[in-house]
């Protein structure tokens, strides 16, 4: 909430913005330079950070919007809906003090999200212990290693095809788009359920209408959990994704 009230009451100079969940959260946007914002959200999808610029008059020139198995969350409507409630946002427009950012028990849990991880909020510094890593990581190659179910495609489909009506919107009001599946540890990227969501979706996306960030091949990208980018990585990977889009 906080990353979002953020953006739509003082941001109006951002140049590029990125759109995610708690896998691109993980990004520094300074990293690429300091008119860039990360939107993404955890517990969030692309949808919600989508609706989010949709509304806002200011628009970025540029946007890096993430694609892949989160997108079935959908939309937050509730989320939405309490970020633009008439009065709540005209209050908090004209009178700071009742944002989220400014009230004590969020700058207090901020400032202490802030102090344990080294300056940045959302960042979760946190290495899992090598045994539980390797639980974790065996349950999800576990549950990625069988095909979609009939219910899980057409939630997909679905989906896919809302962002894909999102995107236009916002590529016809001249912001560029890129879209990007956020890299996880190879071996669950090749699991069978990977493989046909990353097929299904580009099949509705199709790359020779929409600009895919290619896969960093010559990067050594390491994750925490399997999913989530460690430290190093998030910051090479940035790295690279500058390079892609500028």
């Amino acid at each position: 909430m906080i990353r979002a009230q953020h953006y739509i009451y003082n941001k109006s100079d951002i140049e590029i913005c990125l759109i995610g969940s708690s896998m691109m959260a993980r990004l520094n946007p300074e990293e690429i330079n300091n008119k860039s914002m990360n939107l993404s959200m955890i517990g969030q999808s692309s949808q919600t950070g989508l609706e989010i610029l949709k509304r806002n008059p200011q628009k970025p020139e540029l946007l890096i919007v993430e694609i892949n198995e989160t997108i079935q969350r959908g939309i937050d409507q509730e989320f939405i809906s309490e970020l633009y409630n008439n009065f709540q946002y005209f209050l908090r427009l004209y009178f700071p003090a009742f944002r989220e950012e400014y009230k004590p028990i969020s700058t207090l849990v901020s400032y202490l999200k802030r102090l344990k991880n080294g300056g940045n909020e959302d960042k979760d510094t946190e290495v899992l212990n090598p045994e539980i890593r390797e639980k974790i990581f065996e349950q999800i190659i576990q549950k990625k290693n069988s095909s979609l179910s009939e219910e899980i495609k057409e939630k997909l489909t679905k989906e896919a095809k809302y962002i894909k009506h999102q995107i236009q919107v916002l590529q016809n009001q001249g912001v560029k788009i890129f879209l990007v599946d956020m890299p996880q540890d190879k071996e669950i990227q090749q699991t069978i359920s990977q493989q046909q969501t990353r097929n299904l979706l580009k099949n509705i996306l199709y790359p020779d209408q929409f600009d895919w960030i290619p896969e960093p091949i010559s990067l050594n990208l390491k994750t925490t959990d399997g999913i989530h980018l460690d430290d190093s990585s998030a910051k090479a990977y940035t790295h690279f994704l500058k390079e892609q889009v500028l």
